[in-house]
């Protein structure tokens, strides 16, 4: 009895141990302890979720170095691009920041030509051809210049006798003179370009007289053109209600003027036309 009862302890406790080897051989595989088993072990290989985030690494690093790779690509088109909208930025504004500047005006003597001698226009473009005309006509008409830009407060003029100092020198160093002693910011160039005669008396003329005229505001540092403008037409009748005013006024009728008088309407509308490009 007590060999039968020692030989079944011995069977019970055999199969106490196998279960328990089965119960840690299944421990084993189990995913509680894949994770935090160590390197070199089977259970070290990463799981699928492991290996997502894996491969989002992989995405993630490969898209910014395929940036950087781009952006270094393009680096010297972009560069090159602001270059130059920077430059055609500030050349467009030159004008604009010249014009916001601007307060002392020289006016340079009126260019004409008398046959051989005369005052050349260098300032002026090719397309300024200028027909005989005098010394005495082109003088008038830059008194009238200066009297129609003292109508205009805003701009400082420069003081004949200062232009008139460096006149002898040419338009091109003499704006350059008046600029570098700080004497003005922009001259005003003109040019007696022609005149058309009046046909006939002043009070009933056959043909009534006319003027052309050429005028440009330049920068006096830069050289740049900042307005310019051209005056060519000719007397033209007053209405019925003028000429009627005239008559009772002055008791005589309007007179017509003559080409060097005519230029003085000229000049009035070049200065308008100067001021309102100045200030839009």
């Amino acid at each position: 009895m007590q060999v039968n009862t020692h030989m079944r302890r011995m069977a019970q406790t055999s199969v106490a141990q196998a279960a328990l080897l089965v119960l840690i051989t299944g421990l084993a595989g189990c995913s509680l302890f894949r994770g935090t088993a160590k390197p070199g072990d089977d259970a070290a290989i990463p799981s699928s979720a492991q290996k997502k985030a894996g491969d989002a690494k992989a995405d993630v690093v490969s898209a910014a170095d395929a940036g950087a790779t781009a952006n270094a690509a393009s680096s010297e088109p972009v560069a090159v691009a602001k270059a130059k909208t920077d430059a055609e930025a500030t050349a467009a504004s030159d004008a604009e920041r010249a014009k916001t500047g601007l307060r002392k005006i020289a006016i340079l003597p009126v260019a004409y030509s008398a046959g051989g001698a005369g005052y050349t226009c260098e300032l002026c473009p090719a397309s300024v051809t200028m027909q005989p005309t005098g010394a005495e006509a082109a003088r008038l008409v830059s008194a009238f210049f200066y009297e129609n830009m003292a109508r205009h407060p805003r701009f400082l003029t420069v003081r004949y006798e200062t232009v008139a100092a460096v006149a002898s020198k040419g338009m091109r160093a003499a704006a350059a003179d008046l600029a570098s002693r700080g004497k003005a910011d922009a001259v005003l160039v003109a040019a007696l370009v022609a005149l058309r005669a009046r046909v006939g008396d002043d009070e009933t003329p056959e043909r009534p007289a006319g003027a052309v005229l050429f005028a440009s505001l330049v920068d006096a540092r830069s050289g740049a053109v900042l307005w310019s403008g051209t005056f060519d037409e000719d007397d033209k009748p007053k209405g019925r209600l003028h000429r009627l005013y005239d008559r009772i006024v002055g008791g005589v009728p309007r007179k017509w003027s003559s080409a060097e008088g005519f230029t003085e309407v000229g000049v009035k509308q070049l200065v308008e036309d100067m001021v309102d490009e100045i200030d839009d």
